[in-house]
């Protein structure tokens, strides 16, 4: 979704502090943030709205969209931290009322990375300020910058003709419209998931190393990353699989797939880590990903040339083999196979149909 940077090199892993939090908060911004994005919709588990719901939207909701941008989604990400700053929001209402207490100048900022991973670099805050008062110069520069979220700037030409009261208004419109038309209806169902994921992580950090919680909460090995010395686990259902990283200052917020166990309290259920597995096995496109990744690891853009389809299609099945397990990700940007994970689940199964449930 974004390509702020999931994995780092460098940093004192060390003294790396993990936790794990789940808000409705974080989950209504992703929510927007997926529905905003039509170019990752084929890549999701869920479709952010079914079409005869995304029909029934509101004309107020649909003109404050064509005025920010209808392919605005990764600009909503820049809100996350807002979610943890000053102190966690638990709902999506608070979260309203937290964005509408900020200027219109920082709000605005804020959308157009001045403050997140895009204004990170030498001279790009001053660049961002620039474009955000109508500098045709320092937009076309940030239009064509591939650093600049993912290359997809010029998604945020609308946003740029807007002023910041403009911004503001219209921004301030589509999260309300979206809360009340969309995501309120959702939250007591979300609620109990994204806490059962939130406080399975937090009994795994007591006995498990942070890194390896990290690993097993997003198929991300972590590597470390310059000047971040905390790690936010942020569950998230929205965007499944994808895993969004966001720094602000010395914190990482990290946010994960929720695991399909979360969802379930069915005793009887199946192990669902093990139908992942098996889900991901019985497709031949990715039996043959799979097969081709070479044990050493390869990049998306080797597994494009090696497999000759389309990158998007090559990034969906990496994707979906690492949310299942049978691939994980390394700090050089690798995809590298864990065949291993494969006798595991077989064995689950005949644990599962032998009735043996006591060693699940």
């Amino acid at each position: 979704m974004t390509r702020t940077r999931m994995i780092g090199v460098g940093g004192r892993t060390g003294q790396l502090r993990v936790g794990s939090e789940a808000s409705l908060a974080y989950e209504l911004l992703l929510s927007l943030a997926a529905y905003l994005q039509p170019d990752v919709h084929s890549t999701l588990e869920e479709p952010p709205l079914p079409k005869d719901r995304s029909a029934k939207l509101s004309r107020a909701f649909r003109q404050a969209v064509d005025k920010v941008g209808d392919h605005s989604g990764r600009t909503w990400l820049q809100l996350l931290p807002l979610v943890r700053e000053p102190t966690l929001c638990h709902s999506g209402a608070e979260l309203l009322e937290r964005v509408e207490a900020i200027s219109p100048e920082e709000l605005r900022l804020t959308l157009l990375g001045c403050f997140g991973e895009c204004g990170s670099r030498p001279g790009a805050q001053a660049l961002v300020r620039a474009a955000a008062v109508g500098d045709s110069d320092a937009q076309r520069t940030l239009f064509a910058d591939p650093e600049y979220f993912d290359g997809m700037g010029r998604q945020l030409a609308p946003l740029f003709a807007l002023s910041d009261r403009q911004t503001r208004s219209q921004a301030m419109m589509v999260l309300r419209r979206w809360f009340e038309e969309v995501f309120s209806g959702r939250e007591s169902t979300l609620r109990p998931i994204l806490e059962r994921d939130a406080e399975a992580k937090t009994a795994l950090l007591a006995s498990v190393p942070p890194e390896r919680v990290i690993e097993i909460a997003s198929g991300i090995e972590w590597g470390g990353m310059p000047g971040v010395g905390e790690v936010v686990l942020v569950p998230q259902l929205a965007l499944r699989p994808w895993i969004i990283f966001i720094q602000r200052g010395s914190a990482g917020i990290l946010c994960h797939p929720a695991a399909s166990e979360s969802m379930m309290e069915d005793p009887t259920a199946p192990p669902s880590h093990t139908l992942r597995i098996l889900k991901a096995l019985a497709d031949e496109r990715r039996l043959r990903t799979l097969q081709a990744l070479p044990p050493e690891g390869a990049s998306l853009q080797d597994m494009t040339e090696m497999l000759g389809w389309p990158k998007t299609t090559v990034h969906h099945h990496l994707l979906a083999l690492r949310s299942a397990g049978l691939v994980r990700s390394t700090t050089d940007k690798r995809f590298v196979p864990r065949l291993d994970t494969i006798p595991e689940a077989t064995a689950s199964v005949e644990r599962y149909l032998r009735g043996n449930r006591e060693h699940e």
